[in-house]
């Protein structure tokens, strides 16, 4: 028989997923809202440059996060499962002490080198004032990511997705509606986003420092801050890994290409992965549970609740993929006719994210298992894959060269990392239809 505390985690993922949901679909909206009025005023080349950009800023905010976004979901779950929370309130100073001197360290070595990374790698020199406003945000755009993982470590779901997914985008499209009347340049969109990471960062910050307040001072904590690097930098190779996977097309396509075409692409990865948005929802409660049960050691109860997320992401999302699929063309126009020649990636791109949806919560599943090293491995190996293709496909074959690299390396390291889960751990985090499944009693 299926245990009462069994039912209880699996509602507790649905009732935090349905949540999650809700607020993901809220960022979602938000989101494309942004990149559609970005496109409406500014076109192809408007998204290219707000995209290249955006890239730059993501893996400068990896790079001075150092990894501790993700080892934040496993220690603050442990921590909340042994009721020590005063080493919740230890572990944020320690991350402060690390972070703050890293990203200010890469928001100035940006902000001086952005001319020569734009001249030399981009080949675009009007991308250098765009690098120069987005570095500008990377402290506050580090300690926000470090804030929500938090947030959402302590399960405060409603407000760590809120402030995850829709608080930035919903500020910057209000930003650049009510701006646009007064100002016309390619790099507004820039600007409006990082003045909304800005206020997110006041936001999350005041809320964050109100809640350590609440914990208390002192107790026994051993974790140092050695151990907390020792955990977080593998951590960091693999999200950083992961990361550059990818937006490292993006940052190809910007070298081989033209920046319109970047922003074609662009649009049709955003059209494409709609497919997974539900699996980040459900993601969204499931990583801490799975850092709760694992060092729980309730085995029967985490693998139950694998099955579960991972079969309900699938339901969800393969009515989307369909309609993505069979009308691709009707999506892309939305945005305007010259994003129409994306057709062929985008059903590329959503049928890899189909393989990602489907391979379920492989990459958060290590990572709060302690598998992280075998995750680093495997997504630096897909990430090589990833490059490698891109340096074959992009120059013959544009954009859809492009799409057709993510979507192999994308499957890569999902049924790689399903195929090692279930070696390992004996859990199978795949769903496929009608295939048969050994009950757990």
């Amino acid at each position: 028989m299926i245990s009462e505390l069994h039912n209880r985690h699996v509602k507790e993922i649905f009732k935090g997923s349905s949540i999650a949901f809700v607020l993901k679909i809220i960022g979602f909206i938000t989101g494309y809202i942004f990149t559609f009025l970005i496109s409406i005023y500014y076109g192809a080349k408007g998204v290219g440059m707000y995209s290249l950009s955006f890239t730059v800023l993501s893996i400068s905010g990896m790079l001075g996060a150092l990894g501790t976004q993700t080892s934040i979901l496993r220690f603050v779950g442990q921590f909340s499962a042994e009721n020590s929370f005063h080493k919740i309130r230890s572990l944020y100073k320690k991350i402060l002490m690390l972070v703050i001197p890293s990203s200010l360290i890469i928001a100035f070595t940006l902000f001086f080198f952005s001319e020569t990374i734009a001249r030399s790698i981009f080949h675009n020199e009007s991308l250098a004032k765009a690098f120069m406003i987005i570095s500008l945000s990377i402290p506050f755009f580090v300690m926000n990511s470090v804030h929500v993982e938090m947030i959402r470590g302590m399960k405060i779901i409603k407000f760590s997705e809120y402030l995850r997914s829709a608080n930035t985008t919903f500020f910057s499209a209000i930003l650049i509606f009510s701006m646009h009347f007064f100002v016309s340049n390619y790099y507004l969109p820039i600007a409006a986003f990082a003045a909304s990471i800005g206020l997110t960062f006041i936001f999350s910050t005041s809320y964050v420092i109100r809640k350590m307040n609440t914990f208390p001072k002192q107790g026994p904590d051993s974790l140092s801050s050695k151990d907390l690097l020792k955990t977080s930098l593998p951590m960091m190779m693999t999200a950083f890994s992961f990361l550059l996977m990818g937006n490292i097309t993006i940052i190809m396509l910007g070298m081989y290409a033209t920046t319109q075409q970047v922003g074609i692409y662009t649009i049709s990865l955003k059209i494409a992965s709609i497919t997974s948005f539900v699996l980040i929802a459900v993601n969204t409660i499931a990583a801490p549970k799975f850092s709760e049960l694992y060092w729980s050691q309730r085995t029967t109860d985490l693998r139950r609740v694998v099955e579960s997320t991972t079969k309900l992401a699938f339901s969800i999302s393969t009515p989307i993929l369909l309609a993505i699929v069979l009308f691709p063309e009707f999506f892309l126009s939305l945005f305007g006719k010259e994003f129409v020649l994306g057709k062929y990636a985008t059903i590329i791109l959503a049928m890899g994210q189909f393989v990602s949806t489907a391979s379920g919560s492989v990459g958060y599943f290590l990572s709060m298992t302690g598998g992280q090293n075998a995750l680093r491995n495997i997504i630096i190996s897909g990430m090589v894959l990833n490059i490698v293709l891109n340096a074959m496909l992009i120059p013959r074959y544009g954009i859809n060269g492009a799409a057709l690299s993510t979507m192999i390396s994308m499957s890569f390291w999902n049924v790689t990392s399903a195929l090692y889960i279930k070696v390992k751990n004996g859990i199978r985090t795949y769903y496929i239809p009608f295939f048969p499944r050994k009950r757990v009693m």
